[in-house]
């Protein structure tokens, strides 16, 4: 049994120290890289202190860390730095104080972290002094300074609060669920970190596998949830894999070999406690040396294994390097154990009188819960002392400090949490008065911003307004132009009709007698009175303007008496009285009809019709025809001036208008001439 295990235990050793080799040979170079830049932009007389920092947080050679950070620190020093480069100068303080805490010097990290705590507190860097409060709590309980623990913690929390940054939020309440676990609080450790848990699912991978651990050790602790604990651990410890992130696998390591120790099974925590070990040597870290060897102590002693010596003389070693009080008594209790282990109760007594000389009610926290494991250790083996009443008195003692102790951190802790809320309204007033503040200049800029709006508003309107009107001038100039010009076209017609009037009335006065010529002189005067009314006006009812053709064709049948047949012709579809047409436009198609078309041969006509053509009007003038000469002038070069003036005054009104036009039609034969005149949109 004895060499199945030493086997087990060798191979083991064996494959962690290949796999310790191949990782160590995969980083090593890009952590060389890293560094060689890093140091050549030091050297150089320009400096990207971005990825300085940068380097200096990912390097995981402890040597070439340690090297950069020197060399960085050093900078600061040689140079004074300006206020644009304090943020990072108190950054290089920071590291400073990491690189003595990874050498477990930490008095010298803590000088560090406090003189980084107050450059950031100068420049107000909110998650810088939440991470740095929550290092110098851990310290402070490290230290035995329970009290200061507790305070860093809050400050943590509270500078946490008002950042409102969700990362500086949950290791701040983190680190208090982590002291409220050291004093035995796991009821309210388990109960706000499965709260916590599920925030850090949205937070990041590290916030993650931190909330997983922080169950994983409530749950260590808790009756009978053994299972929950390494269910919780396995979670943690494969994102902390995937992610490379060394420090939180190492403590995912040492969770595991403390459930196999709860679970008695000695064989898998020492394997686990390996696994650390060659962790711990690729980091180059000595602080978490501390921790693996008092891990191996407890399992080696349990577990009743010879080794156990090794490990308690490797853990005074250490202390005599670098000295704890807490440490040394935890030292001092193995020791202890191993005697009584070995049969030694002679000197197991001894070293128990020497433990008994330590004044109680100086010991803190970390130095008490040892010393009642050893009496609990005591009370429930087989080994028998023959123990006096002075050390059970000095374990009374013990008990009464120990209830000291938490009642002062119960007080401490409500005395915080009394000053953070007190800090927490006082902040609220802050801000309510800021917000005041604000709203009166919001609503300022609000007054200045909706007259500015409106005066400029006002401009756009005036400005629309006169480019309206001017558009609207344009649009009465354009169409007083039209108008001016239809009349101009109209009053053209007027000296053609009294051309041609004077002609025929010329005839007539040579021709018939002195009352007739009389009559025709009158009709005629009541013909151009109602022409000159007509041209007044742009549009006129169709009704007039047919009476007015009428009366002319009444005029030249008088003129022509037998010789001239009239026809007229209006269909009933026509509401004549409300079609508006304009004015003057068919009289001097019929009075071509009848100069052209009846005055040339006897026995002449003229047709006069209006009818309708869907929703359009139609007036058609036609007449008997005419000789091939008289085609011949109606269709060449020689068409009569009336015809012109038609012409131009139809697109004339065609260009004013888009839902009217009218169109016109000539056919000019020997047995018959026609005109039409079609009125589209006029009905």
């Amino acid at each position: 049994m004895v060499w199945f295990r030493f086997i087990f235990l060798s191979t083991i050793w064996l494959h962690l120290s290949i796999s310790t080799f191949c990782y160590a040979q995969s980083t090593s170079q890009k952590d060389s890289m890293m560094f060689k830049s890093a140091m050549e932009m030091i050297a150089s007389s320009e400096i990207d202190h971005e990825t300085v920092i940068h380097s200096i947080e990912q390097i995981k050679d402890y040597q070439l860390w340690t090297k950069l950070n020197q060399a960085y620190s050093q900078y600061f020093e040689e140079h004074q730095a300006s206020h644009s480069l304090f943020f990072y100068q108190t950054k290089s303080l920071l590291y400073k104080g990491l690189s003595f805490e990874k050498v477990g010097q930490l008095d010298s990290a803590k000088y560090y972290y406090e003189s980084a705590a107050k450059g950031f507190e100068q420049i107000d860097s909110i998650t810088s002094l939440t991470f740095l409060y929550s290092i110098l709590s851990e310290l402070e309980w490290n230290s035995g300074n329970t009290d200061k623990a507790w305070r860093y913690s809050f400050l943590a929390s509270s500078k946490a609060e008002l950042s409102n940054n969700k990362r500086a939020q949950f290791f701040s309440k983190n680190k208090l669920l982590l002291i409220n676990s050291r004093i035995g609080d796991w009821e309210n450790v388990i109960t706000n970190g499965l709260k916590l848990f599920k925030q850090s699912q949205n937070i990041d991978n590290d916030a993650h596998i931190r909330a997983s651990y922080m169950l994983c050790k409530a749950y260590l602790n808790y009756p009978n949830t053994y299972e929950k604990a390494i269910e919780y651990c396995n979670n943690g410890l494969k994102v902390a894999r995937e992610n490379n992130l060394d420090d939180l696998i190492l403590e995912g390591l040492f969770f595991q070999s403390d459930y196999y120790l709860k679970k008695n099974d000695f064989s898998k925590s020492i394997g686990v406690l390996y696994k650390a070990k060659s962790l711990i040597d690729s980091m180059n870290t000595k602080n978490r040396i501390t921790t693996f060897l008092i891990k191996m102590c407890r399992v080696q002693l349990m577990s009743g294994s010879a080794e156990a010596e090794f490990y308690i003389n490797e853990l005074q070693n250490k202390l005599q390097q670098f000295p704890n009080a807490s440490l040394s008594i935890q030292h001092r209790v193995f020791e202890v154990k191993l005697h009584l282990i070995k049969e030694d109760f002679s000197i197991a007594r001894e070293k128990i009188q020497a433990l008994v000389s330590i004044d109680a009610s100086n010991l803190n926290f970390l130095s008490i819960r040892p010393l009642l494991d050893l009496h609990d250790y005591l009370e429930s083996s087989n080994k028998v002392l023959k123990l006096d009443q002075e050390y059970y008195e000095w374990q009374l003692k013990l008990n009464q400090r120990l209830w000291q102790i938490t009642n002062e951190l119960r007080a401490t802790k409500l005395e915080l949490i009394s000053d953070m809320q007190n800090q927490r309204i006082a902040l609220d007033e802050e801000v309510i008065q800021k917000q005041q503040s604000l709203n009166k200049e919001q609503e300022k800029n609000l007054w200045i911003i909706v007259s500015f709006t409106l005066i400029v508003l006002f401009i756009i309107l005036i400005f629309i307004l006169f480019a309206k009107q001017k558009e609207a001038l344009s649009e009465r100039l354009k169409h007083e132009a039209k108008m001016i010009e239809m009349k101009l076209l109209r009053s053209q017609m007027n000296p053609h009709f009294i051309s041609n009037a004077l002609v025929s009335l010329q005839t007539f006065v040579t021709k018939e007698s002195v009352l007739d010529t009389q009559a025709y002189i009158v009709s005629l005067a009541k013909l151009m009175r109602s022409f000159l009314d007509a041209s007044r006006f742009e549009m006129i009812p169709l009704e007039d303007e047919i009476k007015m053709n009428e009366h002319y064709l009444k005029l030249q049948k008088l003129r022509f008496r037998e010789e001239l047949e009239v026809k007229t012709s209006i269909s009933e579809d026509i509401e004549s009285d409300i079609v508006f047409i304009p004015p003057l436009l068919i009289q001097p198609i019929i009075e071509n009809a009848v100069e052209h078309g009846a005055r040339v041969r006897k026995n002449g006509w003229v047709e006069f019709k209006i009818y309708a053509m869907q929703n359009d009007v139609v007036i058609s003038i036609s007449d008997g025809g005419s000789s091939e000469l008289n085609i011949h002038e109606r269709t060449a070069d020689k068409i009569s001036h009336s015809t012109n003036i038609i012409h131009e005054r139809i697109q004339a009104f065609n260009k004013g208008h888009n839902d009217k036009s009218i169109s016109l039609v000539s056919d000019f034969g020997k047995l018959q001439s026609k005109v039409e005149l079609l009125f589209k949109g006029f009905t």
